[in-house]
């Protein structure tokens, strides 16, 4: 697997063990079971790289790191079924008056989003006025929010409200920007048998339960 590792609680690096973690982790693991395969994560990337190194082939079997199912995308490689539905969050500071669309479409606001992502396409098509700081992954966004060098971040929605719950909580949700996303995971169009077997793979763990308690222990019951 190629991952950026820095999408909590999707997957990211545990620092007491230095392993990845999450619930794309776990879930990569329960494919692996499945497949009767070993689910070894390769040293974490820039996550604008991961589809271009799937599009190449060689160096990982599969990308997994939210990736958001687009036509686009699917010019250059394939997508496994979706295992997850989300949207985008847009973070600012709790105190901060700047938490509309409408203003934070101007010409001195700065806002932040992941490289290569869909938050990033977000802001360029909404808030065509603002600066759009493009960083490698969602944490530095929100710690440049947190700083005050930017005035918000967009990233997916369950990786903001992880964050802001967990480790800046004095940063909010300040908009929930209802997207419809589903994530699936990353495969060479020149591998279809890796495809359909994962498919097969979540399928069985839709059915048998797996998903549904991966889901709950990582974004909670009402996910």
């Amino acid at each position: 697997m190629a991952s950026d590792l820095a999408n909590p609680p999707l997957d990211y690096t545990d620092t007491s063990t230095n392993q990845p973690a999450g619930f794309e982790v776990e879930l990569m693991q329960a494919i692996g079971e499945q497949l009767g395969l070993a689910s070894v994560y390769l040293s974490p990337v820039k996550f604008d790289t991961i589809i271009p190194t799937i599009k190449q082939g060689g160096t990982a079997d599969v990308g997994v790191s939210n990736f958001t199912i687009t036509d686009e995308r699917k010019q250059e490689i394939d997508f496994t079924e979706p295992y997850l539905d989300s949207n985008l969050g847009l973070v600012t500071l709790a105190v901060s008056e700047k938490t509309t669309q409408d203003v934070l479409n101007s010409a001195d606001a700065k806002v932040a989003a992941q490289a290569g992502t869909t938050g990033e396409s977000w802001v360029q098509e909404n808030l065509p006025n603002a600066t759009l700081v493009s960083l490698d992954d969602p944490v530095m966004a929100l710690t440049g929010v947190q700083s005050g060098l930017y005035d918000a971040a967009v990233a997916d929605l369950p990786v903001m409200q992880y964050l802001v719950n967990n480790s800046y909580t004095d940063c909010k949700v300040a908009i929930e920007i209802p997207t419809g996303e589903q994530y699936g995971i990353v495969v060479s169009k020149d591998n279809p048998a890796l495809t359909s077997a994962i498919n097969g793979a979540l399928a069985q763990l839709d059915e048998d339960g797996t998903l549904k308690g991966l889901k709950e222990k990582w974004f909670g019951a009402n996910l």
